[in-house]
């Protein structure tokens, strides 16, 4: 039989959803968790800190913390019926790097690294392990991504007194990035 997901209560009790249908996704249970309802979950409990990203079509990534700092990062494309553990995003890369070209494949990137998953989240393999070589002090946001081999980058000064910013684009997937000609105000 499958185990049954708890959920934390905020009078600091676990609250038990049903177990997962046979052959789906399973619920996750992180560890450490009480293991039957209505367990207290133990003295200086906070709760659990969770980040949700919407994926395009029906998906949803859900980030869920606990007390002590670790986090499980879970996809859902059933409307949050079940949830599949995936991979944690690679670093430097953060959960709110990611940007989508569909359902399935997502770039992940920070400071011109950039890293891609063609499973919804299950393996990210590196593109780009540098930031794009550019003349100055930038630091890079994450890329807006338009489809498959094509997108965006915005850079800013690292020179906080100019402010300056300026993009970049890709259209072989990331591989390689050139400056844009972007028009200046006035």
């Amino acid at each position: 039989m499958a185990k049954a997901c708890q959920w934390p209560l905020a009078s600091g009790r676990m609250e038990k959803a049903g177990p997962a249908p046979p052959n789906r996704a399973q619920p996750f249970t992180p560890p450490g968790t009480a293991e039957r309802a209505g367990a207290p979950v133990g003295k200086g409990f906070l709760g659990y800190n969770t980040s949700v990203i919407l994926i395009p079509g029906n998906g949803v990534i859900a980030q869920v913390g606990d007390y002590s700092g670790t986090a499980w990062t879970f996809t859902s494309f059933d409307r949050g019926q079940t949830w599949r553990l995936i991979s944690p995003v690679p670093s430097p890369a953060q959960l709110g790097d990611i940007s989508f070209v569909d359902s399935r494949h997502w770039w992940a990137s920070r400071w011109g690294v950039l890293f891609k998953t063609n499973d919804a989240g299950q393996t990210w393999t590196p593109i780009r392990t540098v930031a794009p070589d550019v003349s100055g002090d930038w630091t890079f946001g994450p890329a807006q991504v338009i489809d498959a081999n094509h997108a965006w980058l915005q850079m800013t000064s690292a020179n906080r007194r100019d402010g300056a910013t300026e993009l970049m684009m890709t259209s072989d997937g990331g591989v390689n990035w050139t400056a844009a000609n972007v028009p200046k105000p006035g």
